[in-house]
């Protein structure tokens, strides 16, 4: 098993081989869509990251003040080759 069990605090997480030895994990996620075994086509879900609702017309907004949306909740992806960041 390559996933990382370094990525502590990060939510949810999913981790989707690319080809063998390669992943791409996203984390933080506040909900997952797929499960293990799962193939992922383009386009298809595969989890919520939680910081708009569902129904929101817009997916990018100006944010509030100059710090940025002031949301703890971010998408964490990482590739790996081999078990190891790259």
């Amino acid at each position: 098993n390559d996933y990382p069990a370094d990525l502590p605090g990060f939510g949810q997480a999913v981790a989707l081989e690319l080809s063998p030895r390669r992943l791409l994990i996203l984390a933080g996620l506040s909900g997952v869509v797929v499960r293990a075994g799962d193939v992922v086509l383009p386009g298809d879900p595969i989890g919520h990251v939680g910081v708009m609702p569902g129904h929101a017309a817009e997916f990018l907004v100006e944010a509030p003040g100059p710090e940025g949306a002031g949301s703890p909740v971010i998408l964490h992806m990482e590739a790996r080759e081999r078990g190891r960041p790259v």
